[in-house]
């Protein structure tokens, strides 16, 4: 969807709205400038927006009466972390209404949005599954700094091998103030599963 510097956010969804013939346009148009977070910007012209206001207004644009699939395409590349999850929660609260085709160079993008996943090249599908399917069966492994209050080498071993014992290992990094350091390495081991590791926290991947 094209943006004209002229108009400002609220013209925007007025204009697409009537377009697509949208019979409940004023209301519609004012919940999408509240769910974007653009109603402070809503009377600024277009021309005026940083690149995140432009992103949310475009996606914004794209949801105007409600579409039953909607295509978007890098919709949070360019966006500062705090505004990408904003973007992200805003798109997954929409996916609940209709299907959602996304396009995205980022992973992380992916992993957020999608239920699954198409990987191409050169024009040609390679891949297609779920987020974890493809991890497991592509990637070469995880690498995780794990810290805890109180746990050793052999408890922290025993309590990893209830995941996985295959291609993973784990080493004693340090001892500080914060607690005891270790680095973990596997290459099956699933995001879900370090959910439950006792009192741990991950500080780095």
């Amino acid at each position: 969807m094209s943006i004209i510097d002229l108009l400002n956010a609220r013209e925007h969804l007025e204009l697409y709205g009537k377009i697509k013939c949208l019979k409940n346009l004023y209301p519609e148009v004012d919940n999408l400038l509240e769910g974007m977070n653009l109603l402070m910007n809503g009377e600024t012209i277009a021309g005026g927006f940083s690149g995140g206001n432009k992103r949310k207004l475009m996606v914004a644009i794209a949801m105007i009466a409600q579409p039953k699939v909607l295509f978007l395409d890098e919709p949070s590349t360019g966006l500062d972390p705090e505004s990408k999850r904003f973007m992200w929660n805003s798109i997954k609260s929409y996916k609940k209404n209709c299907s959602i085709v996304l396009t995205t160079h980022s992973m992380d993008e992916a992993e957020n949005l999608a239920d699954n996943l198409v990987i191409m090249k050169d024009g040609q599908f390679k891949t297609y599954g779920n987020i974890n399917y493809i991890k497991n069966k592509y990637s070469e492994g995880i690498y995780i700094d794990l810290m805890f209050k109180q746990l050793s080498l052999e408890q922290l071993k025993d309590k990893l091998s209830e995941f996985s014992e295959i291609n993973s290992k784990v080493m004693f990094e340090r001892k500080d103030i914060d607690g005891i350091l270790y680095k973990y390495f596997n290459n099956r081991l699933i995001w879900k599963d370090i959910s439950s590791f006792g009192n741990g926290k991950i500080i780095n991947d």
